[in-house]
């Protein structure tokens, strides 16, 4: 039974295990921006010395924005993944939030105002 997300997050490395071929020709923008966080994931980052931003104080991302000004510059829709490498690959592979881990599995909200669990299909 899979009572933690570190249990989870291990669990999910099986049904992508190196995604990072089909990352190298992508294109959509979505999976290289926004990284969200589960409170329970960022003591592991802030130790790999990765920047966590808390927006609202309830939503936790990786740090991928610019700072302008001594702020951090939220305008930009869908900010690089700092952590990916030149090649495509991730740079914490190992460590992967739980988003990532999940992705092209996501949960959209649709017209009608409920959520769904959906795949991205521009994904590759």
């Amino acid at each position: 039974m899979i009572s933690t997300l570190q249990q989870l997050k291990k669990e999910l490395r099986i049904f992508f295990p190196d995604i990072s071929e089909s990352c190298k020709r992508c294109e959509y923008p979505e999976c290289k921006g926004y990284i969200t966080l589960f409170e329970e994931e960022i003591d592991e980052f802030l130790d790999l010395d990765i920047e966590v931003v808390a927006i609202n104080e309830e939503v936790y991302l990786i740090n991928n924005f610019e700072e302008k000004n001594g702020e951090l510059n939220l305008s930009e829709i869908s900010p690089k993944c700092k952590l990916r490498c030149a090649n495509g690959k991730c740079g914490i592979h190992n460590h992967k939030p739980y988003i990532c881990l999940i992705y092209p599995i996501m949960i959209e909200k649709y017209q009608d105002g409920k959520h769904y669990w959906c795949f991205h299909k521009l994904c590759q």
